[in-house]
């Protein structure tokens, strides 16, 4: 795998320290992007300035977290929100009531769900790939 393929990975799996480090090593011209991946191309990024930069967000790396609110009868409305006040704000705002009780599904972004709109399975993560805007209220699905 080549630096490149792996920043590339590493911004999509939201890895923020990786993707810094590998776009630091960038930078300082101490790796290229063609490079293969290897134990030496660690060893030749500074990762004081790598862990820097993942403080300062210089990537922009936008962390949406997956929510989901029960309506009953197995059906639960779903959020892609960096946090839980946004995915309540969406919540409100597409069901014109408050949310009494929202979860938090920090395990859940690569299982498979079935999408009765797409009629395919997709993980959450391609299902938020997938949206031209985020946050966003995704759609109700069944458990």
């Amino acid at each position: 795998m080549t630096v490149n393929e792996l920043l590339a990975a590493a911004l999509g799996y939201e890895e923020s320290l990786l993707a810094h480090s590998l776009y630091s090593g960038l930078m300082d011209g101490v790796i290229s992007g063609t490079d293969l991946v290897s134990e030496k191309t660690y060893s030749l990024i500074d990762l004081d300035k790598a862990k820097s930069m993942k403080d300062q967000n210089v990537l922009g790396i936008q962390f949406m977290r997956l929510y989901s609110v029960p309506l009953g009868d197995s059906l639960f409305a779903m959020f892609f929100a960096p946090d839980e006040e946004k995915a309540k704000q969406l919540y409100k705002k597409e069901f014109k009531q408050n949310c009494k009780k929202m979860y938090l599904v920090d395990y859940g972004m690569d299982i498979s769900t079935y999408c009765l709109e797409s009629k395919k399975h997709q993980t959450w993560r391609e299902l938020r790939d997938s949206l031209p805007v985020l946050p966003a209220y995704v759609g109700v699905f069944q458990k």
